[in-house]
């Protein structure tokens, strides 16, 4: 049987598969060429889609290398006793949303009371200054000795230091010459582990303009000369210079230290502790820096978190992990620690965040505390850090092989 077509639907037909041809043949180069913009939104789609996937199992997994029968939870009814599991199912269910209300409650609490300013101590100080001619003077700056302060979580006392920062306000008339009263900083010498350290240091300003003791203030800040981790601020206090009584017989003053509200950034974390091998699972997620940390972003720079484990306060074990642009890990992050014969009151955990150019290689961290002098890492290249005490040691004895995720704040 044969069709005989006109010219018009012969040039039709001619047109329908020739389109069809052109459409295949572009979403073909599109979907494999890199240059198309489909295939940059198919692949990016996708690749948003899998972190938030690994995400998501990573918060739910149970990290345990332990017996398959310690992960159960429900135990299965089969026949005619099938109501009995679903009425367990539902009992457990309920338990599971009273823990995560109890569990949020937790969470506002601690919040609360982070939010206010705890007293870490007091220093002694002996501010006193001396008039050079009409217009300008020079301050005397003695610190004296720091009491009260507290041992750190993993059970050292902190190796700490003042730093003093002398701070000018902006003078509001133009016709002065010093429209911005010039700011300078002083540092202490480190006094080694110790809570009730001694100084005894002087420090001597330049010619400062007099309207310094009207506008000016001293801010003071005690340091912790971390080894492993960036320096952590163990209270502040101000000093208004126009509270200042250069006549008074006594000019040494008690002043007391606030803690410091300043946060680096956050941590989400996941631990399991597994009290039959003793041992503790940590699962490295996601990170967020503030708006305050003072870090370029560009496509060399490169983070990794550092896990350091400490036994009554010396250096044990510390591992790594994989190095990321992004600042999420996933499920695939997970370090295991053996606590051996110690007991978890003996123990802590420190997390550092660090970044490293990603040309340059990465500082060592081998899993034995074998330390060289020389060898660590530049402080600079650490972000933040915080410390598994024993409140969330409470937690984890509480829920044995369940994985509790937190976010953590970086100090």
């Amino acid at each position: 049987m044969v069709f005989l077509l006109s010219e018009t639907e012969k040039l039709l037909i001619i047109i329908i598969a020739s389109s069809l041809f052109l459409l295949s043949l572009i979403i073909t180069i599109c979907f494999v060429s890199p240059v198309c913009w489909l295939h940059k939104w198919f692949i990016e789609s996708n690749a948003k889609k899998k972190e938030d996937i690994k995400i998501c199992y990573s918060a739910k997994q149970l990290l345990t290398q332990e017996s398959k029968h310690f992960q159960l939870s429900v135990i299965p009814h089969y026949g005619a006793n099938s109501e009995i599991g679903s009425k367990h199912k539902s009992k457990h269910i309920n338990e599971v949303s009273i823990q995560v209300d109890q569990n949020k409650a937790k969470k506002q609490s601690i919040a609360s009371e982070e939010s206010v300013s705890l007293n870490t101590g007091s220093i002694k100080l002996e501010i006193r200054y001396e008039t050079i001619s009409n217009a300008s003077i020079r301050l005397f700056i003695n610190i004296i000795e720091i009491s009260k302060l507290k041992q750190r979580d993993y059970l050292v006392d902190p190796s700490c230091y003042v730093s003093i920062i002398l701070v000018g306000l902006k003078n509001r008339r133009r016709s002065l010459i010093n429209k911005a009263i010039p700011s300078a900083l002083y540092r202490t010498s480190t006094a080694k582990r110790c809570l009730n350290p001694v100084f005894n240091e002087l420090f001597v300003s330049q010619d400062l303009p007099k309207s310094i003791l009207k506008d000016g203030l001293l801010r003071i800040k005690v340091f912790d000369d971390e080894r492993y981790a960036n320096d952590l601020c163990l209270g502040e206090a101000t000093v208004h210079l126009k509270k200042v009584d250069n006549t008074a017989d006594n000019l040494i003053k008690e002043y007391s230290l606030l803690s410091s509200k300043e946060s680096k950034g956050e941590l989400l974390i996941g631990l399991c502790y597994l009290p039959t091998s003793k041992r503790v699972t940590v699962s490295i997620m996601k990170a967020t820096l503030s708006h305050s940390t003072n870090i370029q972003t560009s496509n060399t720079i490169c983070y990794y978190i550092r896990v350091l484990l400490f036994i009554n306060g010396k250096l044990m074990k510390k591992k790594k992990t994989a190095t990321t642009q992004k600042m999420v890990w996933g499920d695939n992050e997970i370090l295991t620690f053996d606590l051996m014969s110690f007991e978890s009151s003996e123990s802590a955990f420190m997390f550092v965040l660090s970044f490293k150019q990603e040309s340059s290689q990465s500082p060592s961290s081998p899993e034995t505390p074998v330390v060289a002098e020389g060898e660590e890492s530049p402080k600079d290249r650490h972000i933040g850090h915080f410390i598994v005490g024993q409140e969330m040691w409470h937690q984890m004895k509480q829920q044995p092989r369940k994985q509790i995720t937190k976010w953590h704040k970086l100090y």
